[in-house]
């Protein structure tokens, strides 16, 4: 394994375990705060991890969506031709509507 994909794969580690660490450490506490807040015994702090847990889900199944639509799109490398080829500004037309024309036909 080359060193680019060991710094990909440690910086996907971080991104999966901040998606799962971040929502589960702000209900911890803010569950923690409004269950002496309001004097309940506890039942915020499931409820609250209940919420991370599901939005922790949520962000991953967005995340993996993301990727892989990224997968999708393929770059064409430019042949020798094309690189060469210039283009004729005179000729160029953009016959979509509210774009500007040129005036050659």
């Amino acid at each position: 394994m080359s060193d680019s994909h060991g710094a990909q794969l440690y910086r996907l580690m971080w991104k999966i375990a901040c998606m799962f660490g971040v929502p589960a450490l702000t209900a911890l506490f803010s569950g923690l705060l409004l269950d002496h807040f309001f004097g309940v015994d506890r039942k915020l702090i499931f409820a609250m991890l209940g919420v991370a847990f599901v939005f922790s889900w949520l962000l991953l199944f967005r995340f993996y969506r993301r990727m892989k639509e990224g997968e999708k799109v393929m770059v064409q490398p430019v042949s020798e031709e094309q690189n060469k080829a210039t283009i004729d500004s005179s000729t160029i037309r953009y016959d979509t509507p509210g774009v500007w024309q040129s005036k050659k036909k």
